[in-house]
């Protein structure tokens, strides 16, 4: 209820920030339908108005959104490989990082 008398009110910050903390309390939940909502009008808000919280939004947006497509890939993927897949991440940054030294 509170959220709703916020966010009927003229795009401001508050708003933002209402829609964006309700996104992330809906996100540890795990309703990631209703967070999605939430953080898309959040990130609306905060474009419409260029809001500082632009970026913040923008990834609480792409988490949830990942959070939520989790459960459909977590059977594709093979426990067994998880270690070889950070071991093949750990290398390419490490050839990233000698590729910036001059």
């Amino acid at each position: 209820k509170c959220l709703q008398r916020v966010s009927n009110k003229e795009c401001d910050d508050q708003s933002a920030r209402a829609c964006s903390t309700f996104g992330f309390i809906e996100t540890t939940t795990g309703h990631y339908d209703s967070a999605i909502e939430s953080l898309s009008k959040a990130y609306s808000i905060a474009l419409a108005n260029g809001n500082a919280d632009l970026n913040r939004n923008r990834v609480l947006y792409g988490i949830v959104n990942g959070l939520k497509l989790r459960s459909i890939f977590i059977d594709y993927i093979d426990q067994m490989n998880i270690y070889d897949l950070i071991e093949w991440k750990s290398t390419r940054l490490e050839n990233y990082f000698k590729k910036l030294k001059p």
